[in-house]
């Protein structure tokens, strides 16, 4: 059974029916398209984390960048300025990043995250017997916000926000629908800082209240 611990709308809004086994899992044709033997083998094993710890949330459908932001913590840890002993991180990355997340908070419940670097555009999609389902960072930003409303995140992107292009302007409108800020408020653009002066982004707009 793939149940979850705790119901999230905008976890079911992707699997409605939370009591269904794998075999008749909504995801099921995501698992066919991977290879997986069912759903649950696209969750993360986090058996060994323990959950009252705050957790860090690094998801990007490019591994290289995933790896940069974990030695954006790393450094930032060796510096004083954030005691990783105190945290889980969940690093999720591929196309389908955003499935993977959502299916490990449906095995897991609330995995307790308090800070995240979320990629926009992530580029998995599925397709199901009636639609085709492509999650971008603001469904994974809409979960992680029903799990915690006090969430510090980062939207990570090297896309311009342009509201002339569809795909970027419903992105910018689903965002302003959940948060109802303007997306340009929250943005780091992959391209515009160096290393360091990205670990410095980091620690001054999202771990301020580190310091």
């Amino acid at each position: 059974m793939c149940e979850p611990k705790i119901k999230y709308k905008s976890v079911e809004k992707w699997i409605p029916d939370e009591k269904a086994s794998c075999t008749s899992c909504h995801q099921k044709s995501i698992c066919k398209q991977l290879g997986l033997k069912d759903e649950c083998d696209l969750t993360l094993n986090l058996s060994n984390k323990d959950f009252s710890k705050s957790g860090i949330l690094l998801i990007d459908d490019n591994p290289g960048i995933v790896s940069f932001l974990e030695d954006d913590f790393d450094v930032l840890s060796e510096e004083n300025k954030i005691d990783l002993n105190n945290y889980n991180i969940f690093s999720f990355t591929s196309k389908m990043a955003a499935f993977m997340f959502i299916a490990t908070v449906r095995k897991y419940g609330n995995l307790n995250i308090k800070y995240a670097v979320i990629d926009i555009t992530l580029g998995g999609i599925v397709n199901t017997v009636d639609k085709i389902i492509k999650l971008t960072g603001i469904d994974v930003l809409e979960v992680l916000l029903e799990m915690n409303p006090d969430l510090k995140y980062i939207l990570y992107t090297g896309n311009q926000m342009n509201a002339y292009i569809k795909p970027i302007a419903n992105i910018m409108k689903h965002y302003k629908k959940i948060t109802n800020k303007d997306i340009n408020d929250s943005v780091l653009f992959k391209t515009s800082l160096g290393m360091k002066d990205r670990q410095q982004f980091i620690l001054n707009e999202l771990l301020k209240n580190e310091i």
